[in-house]
């Protein structure tokens, strides 16, 4: 007994755009930022990191390190203002390696930020 394979009709083969998940508004940015992450315990160990952008939520940041999924940062950012921001604490939830080396660190917040948090960032 031979075996056949049955196409799917047409309408169901097509692609249909990924469906966004998020529940918080990703705002786009270029924030120069530092990292340090937690699990280690040499205090010295500082990443320079840019912030992409950021929800009251999520921060997505473009790193030249790889960080393990689950890793804890404290992220600093530089405000547009050029001021140093609180540290805030984030967990990675994805990585994703990009062409040129860096890696694309999508992260959670441990604690949201308030949207007069996230205004004082952004301008």
């Amino acid at each position: 007994m031979s075996k056949k394979t049955i196409a799917a009709p047409a309408a169901a083969r097509r692609q249909r755009a990924p469906m966004e998940r998020r529940a918080w508004i990703r705002y786009p940015c270029d924030l120069e930022s530092f990292c340090q992450p937690m699990q280690t315990r040499n205090a010295k160990v500082v990443c320079s990191v840019r912030v992409c952008d950021i929800s009251n939520n999520g921060i997505s940041l473009l790193a030249g390190t790889e960080f393990a999924v689950g890793s804890f940062l404290s992220v600093e950012m530089i405000r547009v203002s050029q001021e140093l921001s609180q540290p805030v604490l984030a967990r990675v939830v994805h990585t994703t390696p990009q062409a040129d080396g860096d890696w694309l660190l999508g992260c959670e917040l441990t604690s949201k930020l308030s949207n007069n948090e996230l205004r004082d960032l952004l301008t």
